[in-house]
């Protein structure tokens, strides 16, 4: 069992980056030209997306594979895993070049990027190094609130020197901030110091990558979810268009993250349950209020601040409503998710989600050239309710919990 103390600790840190990175986005949406917050965005979910192929599943697979193993062993780990990252770099480099060049994006932003790109992967390595050594507090105090915190604090002095915030200038402080965090959660130094033949070969440099493919799998599924749109609704409509659909996504998004911060303290809950159905039904009352909690905040906010602090993006408010369908939905289907990974069925929950990831793009591919930035929500909506449904099916089926909110 977790100590409550503990993951009220881990709460209270990835809660207080949550609103730095609100913030943060909020600062550079307002700040920027829709153009300009336009291509942040893309730049940004194809980073997010290249980044996570490049790594492929390996930030997950070293927790798997050194968390109980000798300091030597989390040394070979680690080091083979930074091998294989530096041709799979490679290559995610490349093909973000020429995508960038296809827009017509200036080398600023470009060399940027990919200084962005290669940090961001190593701290996923970092990140899994740190997690398998039992470091989560490291991990959340970089990761989850120095960073974004970082990202907030010197946008805003850059605008107070130069009078204004490019697109290139923000990228370069994300390099900047994301060496420091790198530095910051870089392995015991007894890993990096640690010598000995390592024998990365062909045929073990193969094993590796296979054994690490299921965890890219589901990175892949869920970072796809969350930024695919992005691409295709700039490849059919422009950046002004994703400078709205993304505006509105993120307060969605960050609200719908907020539930996965409190089901950090609900796991281990969760986990003590069993199958009584009464513990679980209260369980998800808990859930549904703060749920309802936060569509109530992120409707209020677009409802009476876009207005005041953010009159370019008012007609995103139509937008916002319907996206916090999505909340509503996760709010009567419970943290379905959670049960079933703590009940041993995470094997379901990631082909369902990896499924979903499928249905997401073709419903985009087909709706948005024909419905615009509305086929995009549309699709997110409907996505939303497939994999919460096909999720709860399957652990009543299998386990006799129904985590459905209203029942008989």
């Amino acid at each position: 069992m977790i100590p409550l103390k503990k993951v009220i600790n881990n709460y209270i840190l990835q809660a207080t980056g949550l609103l730095a990175t609100i913030a943060f986005q909020l600062y550079i949406a307002n700040a920027f030209t829709k153009a300009d917050y336009g291509v942040f965005s893309v730049v940004w979910s194809s980073l997010l997306i290249v980044s996570t192929v490049s790594v492929l599943g390996m930030d997950r697979h070293l927790i798997k594979r050194s968390s109980h193993v000798s300091i030597a062993k989390q040394c070979e780990n680690y080091l083979r895993s930074i091998r294989i990252l530096g041709l799979t770099g490679l290559v995610g480099g490349l093909l973000l070049v020429i995508y960038f060049r296809s827009q017509h994006y200036q080398w600023e932003i470009i060399i940027s990027s990919l200084a962005i790109y290669l940090l961001h992967s190593a701290i996923k390595l970092n990140e899994g190094s740190l997690i398998a050594a039992h470091k989560v507090a490291q991990v959340n105090l970089f990761v989850s609130l120095i960073r974004p915190s970082l990202f907030l604090l010197f946008s805003y002095l850059a605008y107070l020197k130069f009078g204004k915030t490019s697109v290139s200038m923000v990228l370069l402080m994300q390099a900047m901030i994301l060496m420091f965090v790198f530095i910051g959660t870089k392995p015991r130094l007894s890993l990096i110091l640690h010598k000995q033949k390592i024998g990365t070969g062909r045929l073990r440099g193969l094993v590796w990558i296979k054994s690490s493919f299921p965890f890219l799998l589901i990175g892949l599924s869920l970072v796809v979810n969350q930024n695919m749109d992005i691409l295709i609704i700039n490849f059919y409509l422009g950046a002004n268009d994703v400078a709205n659909y993304s505006f509105a996504s993120k307060i969605v998004a960050y609200s719908g993250i907020s539930l996965g911060v409190f089901a950090t303290i609900i796991s281990p809950i969760v986990a003590e349950l069993g199958i009584d159905q009464r513990k679980v039904n209260d369980t998800n009352k808990k859930f549904a209020l703060f749920a309802f909690l936060s569509i109530m905040i992120a409707w209020l906010f677009s409802v009476y601040a876009l207005d005041k602090f953010f009159p370019k993006y008012q007609e995103t408010v139509p937008i916002i409503e319907a996206m916090l369908t999505t909340l509503a939905i996760k709010g009567v289907f419970g943290p379905v998710e959670v049960y079933l990974t703590m009940r041993g069925y995470s094997s379901a929950a990631s082909k369902i989600m990896m499924f979903s990831s499928v249905i997401n793009i073709l419903l985009n591919l087909l709706l948005i050239p024909v419905m615009g930035i509305w086929g995009g929500v549309v699709a997110m909506i409907a996505t939303t309710l497939f994999w919460n449904f096909l999720m709860f099916r399957h652990l009543l089926k299998y386990s006799g919990i129904n985590v459905f909110l209203i029942q008989h």
